[in-house]
């Protein structure tokens, strides 16, 4: 739909490819940044241990 409406608006194919590739990539943004996290987490955790151990 999202294409169709682009098209219709006369958008240049260029615009149509953003739009359709943005998203994926904040999406992997995301994601890495979620990965990230847990392992920080995990790394603290395990450093956590060490200290109380």
């Amino acid at each position: 739909m999202l294409g169709g409406a682009l098209l219709g608006m006369k958008a240049p194919i260029f615009m149509c490819f953003v739009a359709f590739a943005l998203p994926g990539v904040i999406a992997s943004l995301a994601v890495l940044c979620v990965r990230k996290k847990k392992r920080d987490i995990a790394v603290a955790g395990q450093e956590a241990e060490t200290l109380f151990t």
